[in-house]
């Protein structure tokens, strides 16, 4: 039986760390830049990349309103859409998911992406009809993980840059596939170096994945 893929986004479909980590918080703290400088210093961490963007400004900015976090967050999501020009999709993605496509296999995102962000992306970079499903953020990946319909009928490979991503595929017994980068530096990291492949490599593993 072929196995069912998620994908996560950043850093695994799109090529938008730094611009999502770095320069969109910049620009959406404007004048604030310690605010700003806190965001960054905190998405320099796994701990701070791990949390969603109203838990990072609520950290950032912990004696604020709700109604100034929800603005924060609305803000940081136009920057986000208005900056859609300012990323690529990763290099090689578009072949391998349209490779994974035409040899059958069903494949769904499961971000930390606010979900409406992430489909306006995908809609953006012409790869929405690739997967079956876009699913993101307010929910945990597990949350979205059990939208998925006779999700227990499949066996699963999850594709990811972070921890989140790891502790996805130990919660539902899938294989896990790990793409380095600098912003999680897995390549010097002693467990998760063992499951890290190129990214043109991914179709040739999930083909052996599913003998």
């Amino acid at each position: 039986m072929k196995p069912v893929i998620i994908f996560d986004w950043d850093g695994v479909v799109v090529d938008s760390n730094a611009f999502k980590w770095k320069d969109a918080w910049e620009e959406t703290f404007g004048e604030d830049q310690k605010k700003a400088a806190r965001a960054v210093a905190l998405l320099s961490t796994p701990e701070g990349r791990a949390l969603n963007r109203y838990e990072l400004i609520a950290k950032i900015a912990p004696e604020s309103s709700d109604l100034y976090q929800r603005e924060i967050a609305e803000r940081f999501s136009k920057v986000l859409q208005d900056g859609v020009t300012k990323i690529n999709l990763m290099p090689g993605i578009r072949e391998v998911i349209d490779s994974l496509k035409k040899k059958g296999f069903v494949m769904h995102v499961i971000s930390a992406t606010k979900e409406e962000d992430l489909i306006f992306q995908a809609k953006y970079f012409g790869v929405d009809s690739y997967f079956t499903s876009l699913f993101g953020n307010p929910r945990t990946k597990l949350e979205n993980f059990n939208r998925i319909e006779d999700r227990y009928d499949h066996r699963y490979v999850v594709i990811g840059d972070g921890g989140s991503d790891y502790a996805l595929a130990q919660a539902i017994g899938a294989e896990f596939i790990g793409v380095a980068n600098k912003w999680n530096a897995w390549g010097e990291d002693e467990v998760m170096k063992k499951y890290i492949i190129s990214i043109e490599d991914v179709p040739k593993k999930i083909l052996n994945l599913s003998k």
